[in-house]
């Protein structure tokens, strides 16, 4: 007895690899949505953690010390002194009190975080007044998210310490 093999025809082939081709695109583009707000999300985030560090490091070290730190003493978050890598999530290590430390997301600067350097003890948060200079979707969703949550839809905010 003789078995017949059956194959599939060429345009059955190519019909699956057209549908395929047209699900994967849209399985894409939505896993690349997810991962620019997740991205966007990490930014925001670091910028609250690095709140709360400031917050805790007045705590303990009084206003005197304070003034004198650098981000990376009060986070672990990448610090840079001179120029941030492109689509890096980095702090410039900068003085908290009368130099200010910038916070930049995927490469973009969205953030400075300042100090007083006399009187009273407050950091002052003042975001990009412009997101539409950013080119990176996740360092301008993130601006916009900062902007919404962390700022209270304000330029700038004011944390008493």
């Amino acid at each position: 007895m003789q078995r017949v093999h059956q194959a599939f025809t060429m345009i059955e082939v190519v019909f699956v690899i057209v549908i395929m081709g047209i699900l994967s695109s849209v399985a894409m583009k939505k896993l690349s949505t997810n991962m620019t707000d997740a991205k966007s999300v990490m930014c925001v985030s670091h910028m609250g953690e690095f709140i709360s560090s400031a917050t805790l490091k007045y705590t303990q070290n009084g206003h005197t010390l304070f003034k004198e730190l650098k981000a990376s003493d009060m986070t672990n978050i990448l610090t840079f002194n001179g120029a941030i890598p492109s689509g890096a999530n980095a702090f410039k290590n900068t003085k908290v009190d009368t130099e200010g430390v910038d916070y930049y997301c995927d490469g973009y600067k969205i953030a400075t975080f300042l100090g007083q350097a006399t009187g009273s003890h407050y950091l002052f948060i003042v975001a990009i007044a412009d997101t539409s200079t950013i080119d990176s979707p996740v360092a301008q969703s993130a601006a916009i998210e900062a902007k919404k949550n962390i700022l209270n839809g304000e330029q700038n905010k004011t944390f008493s310490l």
